[in-house]
């Protein structure tokens, strides 16, 4: 992933990451949010000198608030339909006018990440660009 940043954002860095959180009680369950574990390195980093300029690392700064059913099986108006409302902002001071880079771990429909992007810009990002593991085919 990081890799893929320093390729493809090169010319244009963004401002925060934000990993798509899981909701607290499968967080518990789980043990670990896999998204966060994929990105948590680039917190603790000395990147000076790194091309482009790594984004600082909200964490918390998305808030899935409430459950929702794997997407596993669903087609993609219910997957929709799923995660509709179901994300939002916790942390809004870090992502106000900010260039976010939303991070999944997979892109199947796309359903996870355009609901937060609609409610990263309805909060305040300035822009919200998707980095994801892998893409479901």
């Amino acid at each position: 992933l990081l890799s893929a940043y320093q390729h493809f954002w090169h010319d244009r860095p963004m401002d925060v990451v934000v990993p798509v959180p899981l909701f607290e009680r499968r967080l518990r369950k789980r043990g670990f949010n896999q998204v966060y574990l994929a990105i948590r390195h680039w917190e603790n980093q000395n990147w000076q000198g790194a091309l482009p300029a790594l984004p600082m690392l909200a964490r918390d700064a998305l808030r899935r608030k409430r459950s929702t059913p794997p997407q596993t099986g669903l087609g993609r108006r219910d997957r929709m339909q799923n995660v509709k409302d179901a994300f939002e902002v916790s942390v809004s001071h870090s992502i106000i006018k900010k260039r976010i880079l939303l991070v999944d771990d997979v892109y199947t429909t796309g359903a996870t990440v355009s609901e937060c992007t609609r409610i990263l810009l309805k909060e305040g990002a300035e822009a919200v660009d998707i980095l994801t593991l892998a893409r479901a085919m």
